[in-house]
């Protein structure tokens, strides 16, 4: 006679099994940006596709809103953030959301629909509904430029450009409790991302292309990998053990797993400034190890 504890044992063998061969049809996407355009990534089946051909603007930042299922991105040279419908996108085109002052990065807060943006001109940080509606200043802190949300602790981190003391800093999403991180002078943080499955802070340092992470208060800091290319590093996105870099022309994957590796995914013609990674809403997320193989 099966027990029960066999019987649970069954049934959750056959789960994993399901989930398993749902998480296989689901392809990985990488969203990317060069200069005007916006592409992506099977990263698959390494197949291109493009998403907007002439945004004509740099955009070095994009985030997503998996509720509504729009992309918002910053258009630096254009004085505004602007989204799009995505995977689905008819016509290829986007709209205007809200005016902004050289924005240079953007984060969502998906738990009051809110989206975050720096001003590198201005060196505020503001915020509106997704919508547009009801815009206002967080902070103003000189010089302003990466942005990352964690909306699980409701922490916004940032770094700074000071001409004198650049820096990783966190406040609060209305801006309060603002702190100094890390001490990064004189390199410039052009990249920053919440590794939640780590809980760590990961950000890219743009002059010497080093990869780094540190706990949430700023203390065990260490360099994951660098990548040697000399004031040419824009963008991270991380997902689970991999951080995609956008690196001069290159996206880089770096894998941190027993040995950390790297490797090149994609050479493009022109300089990849953004990079994001796009989970399919609805793919389960799950343990590999616990699949029957």
């Amino acid at each position: 006679m099966i027990t029960n504890m066999k019987w649970y044992k069954l049934i959750l063998n056959a789960l994993m099994i399901i989930v398993c061969l749902i998480n296989e049809g689901f392809p990985n996407k990488l969203i990317f940006s060069i200069t005007s355009a916006i592409k992506e990534i099977n990263l698959d089946t390494e197949e291109i596709s493009d998403i907007l051909t002439d945004i004509e603007s740099n955009v070095h930042s994009m985030d997503y809103d998996y509720t509504n299922k729009y992309m918002y991105f910053a258009r630096e040279d254009k004085d505004d953030i602007s989204r799009f419908r995505y995977p689905e996108n008819p016509g290829n085109s986007y709209t205007k959301v809200t005016d902004a002052d050289n924005p240079i990065s953007v984060a969502i807060d998906p738990v009051y629909n809110h989206v975050y943006w720096t001003e590198r001109n201005t060196g505020k940080i503001h915020r509106c509904d997704f919508d547009g509606t009801n815009k206002r200043e967080i902070l103003n802190d000189g010089k302003v430029y990466a942005l990352a949300l964690d909306h699980r602790k409701r922490w916004l981190y940032y770094s700074t450009n000071d001409i004198i003391n650049k820096s990783i800093k966190r406040s609060r999403l209305d801006g309060s409790d603002n702190q100094t991180l890390a001490n990064v002078h004189p390199q410039l943080v052009t990249g920053l991302s919440i590794d939640f499955k780590e809980d760590r802070l990961v950000w890219m340092e743009h002059g010497n292309g080093d990869l780094k992470s540190s706990n949430f208060d700023g203390i065990d800091v260490i360099k994951i990998f660098s990548t040697n290319t000399i004031k040419a590093n824009g963008e991270i996105s991380v997902h689970g053990s991999t951080t995609y870099c956008a690196n001069d022309r290159n996206i880089l994957s770096v894998e941190v797993l027993a040995k950390t590796t790297a490797k090149v995914i994609h050479t493009d013609s022109g300089r990849v400034l953004g990079v994001f990674y796009y989970k399919e809403k609805g793919k389960v997320i799950h343990d590999e190890s616990l699949c029957i193989q």
